[in-house]
Order: structure tokens, then sequence, then C-alpha cells
């Protein structure tokens, strides 16, 4: 239990966590693009979403630190659409490159 909330923790008020997820997806994005040796679109639009939405997260989880937001109930709405979403992506991502 405690490695889970070590895991939370390293996101919680702490932008750069969701940008280096972000930039995960558009590095994997890029590596699809180099080992295949074409733009796969179907495989790669659904990665840029991911990391797309991780950034503007990052954003937004660093516009709340700005602003000294301390009490997160956007997170309880947040957090499960950025997973879902991020679900959804790497999935579709993955078919689509079988």
């Amino acid at each position: 239990m405690m490695q889970i909330l070590s895991f939370i923790d390293f996101f919680v008020g702490n932008p750069a966590g969701y940008a280096i997820v972000g930039l995960f997806f558009f590095i994997v994005c890029g590596a699809i693009v180099l080992v295949c040796h074409k733009m796969l679109l179907g495989a790669t639009i659904p990665l840029i979403v991911a990391g797309t939405v991780w950034g503007l997260f990052a954003l937004w989880e660093h516009h709340c630190k700005m602003i000294g937001a301390n009490i997160r109930v956007d997170l309880l709405l947040l957090w499960p659409i950025l997973g879902f979403v991020t679900v959804v992506c790497v999935v579709l991502a993955l078919l689509r490159l079988w």
C-alpha cells in the first residue's frame, strides 16, 4: 500500500511528473516512426492524443500549484478521465500496430 502512495505522491503537486509521462508517449510515437520508417497514423495518433492529454494535465497541475490550491477536489474527476484516455489510447495503438 505504501508503494502505491509513494507512486501517487510523485504526481500530486508535481507537474513535471505528468510532463514526463506525456513526453514518454511522444518518444514512443517517434520510436514507432523510426523503426517502421513511415508514419503509422493508426498507431501514432492515439499516442499523440495521450501525450497531449498528459501535457495539458501537467499545465493544469502547474496552474494549481502556482495559485496554491491544496485541496484538490478536481483530481476526483480528472484522474479517472486521464486514466481512461490513457488506457483507451494505449489499447488503440497496440491494436493498430498488429
